[in-house]
């Protein structure tokens, strides 16, 4: 399940970070591990020494070939990537939430 990152866009307009998750959405939408593919939005810059803004495209995932296909198709949008390769992944599973998540966030719903 990669999880992608996109950080120091602006949250609206032309070139926003959500016009950019569509499109990632959309340039990875016949990937097998699209259902579980994560986007997560940050609103931060990211500055060069220099001073100069450089927004950038952040991968977690495990590693894996399908991986790199994701990267090649995320090059298309011309931000840097920086790939970070976990070794696991541990999903939360409905029936072993804590209590802290069920209070903070209600019931888990699944998605489809």
């Amino acid at each position: 399940m990669p999880n992608i990152e996109i950080h120091g866009l602006p949250p609206k307009g032309k070139g926003s970070a959500h016009s950019l998750r569509h499109a990632i959405y959309f340039a990875l939408r016949d990937e097998t591990c699209i259902r579980d593919t994560l986007i997560t939005v940050v609103y931060d810059k990211a500055y060069l020494a220099s001073g100069r803004k450089v927004p950038f495209i952040r991968v977690f995932s495990s590693p894996h070939e399908a991986t790199l296909g994701i990267i090649e198709k995320l090059k298309q949008f011309g931000l840097r990537i920086e790939h970070i390769s976990s070794i696991t992944l541990y999903p939360t599973i409905p029936d072993e939430r804590n209590a802290y998540l069920d209070a903070a966030m209600g019931p888990l719903k699944e998605y489809e």
